[in-house]
């Protein structure tokens, strides 16, 4: 499934912007722009499993998170929007309607609000208007839930 424009917008705001302004950090230089992205994966993110605590390879906690944003959050966010398409489109003896308004969604382990975007994104497709959402989102990362906020 592919990411609709206001989702490219929001990784085009949130992720590439902040990704750029980490080129005046000397250990950021050093660490993440000599490496093509299959290294930046493998060697400093460990192909998603990075410390997100104290950050990986001299990188701050926050520097490796906006790293992992770069490389996993499109993906991510696709692979959820598509679950969510998935679950309102199954037959079930249960009415589960999501409505525009009302919608509380408690994600554990919820990184940088992945989810939450696309549950928000795939409500506004269904009801072709913006959907407000009660969001509680609990990460053992404070520099997830710092991307969290932005």
């Amino acid at each position: 499934m592919k990411l609709n424009q206001a989702m490219k917008a929001v990784i085009d705001a949130t992720i590439a912007k902040q990704y750029e302004q980490q080129s005046t950090c000397e250990v950021w230089r050093k660490t993440v722009m000599r490496k093509d992205d299959s290294a930046q994966r493998y060697h400093i993110l460990r192909q998603g499993k990075a410390d997100f605590m104290a950050g990986e390879a001299g990188l701050s906690p926050l520097q490796t998170v906006i790293l992992y944003c770069r490389h996993y959050m499109q993906m991510h966010l696709a692979s959820s929007r598509y679950l969510f398409k998935l679950f309102s489109m199954a037959k079930s003896t249960v009415d589960y309607p999501l409505h525009t308004d009302g919608v509380t969604m408690i994600d554990f382990g919820c990184g940088p609000m992945t989810s939450g975007l696309a549950l928000a994104t795939h409500i506004q497709e269904l009801h072709q208007k913006k959907a407000t959402i009660n969001y509680i989102g609990i990460d053992h990362s404070a520099a997830m839930l710092e991307m969290a906020a932005v």
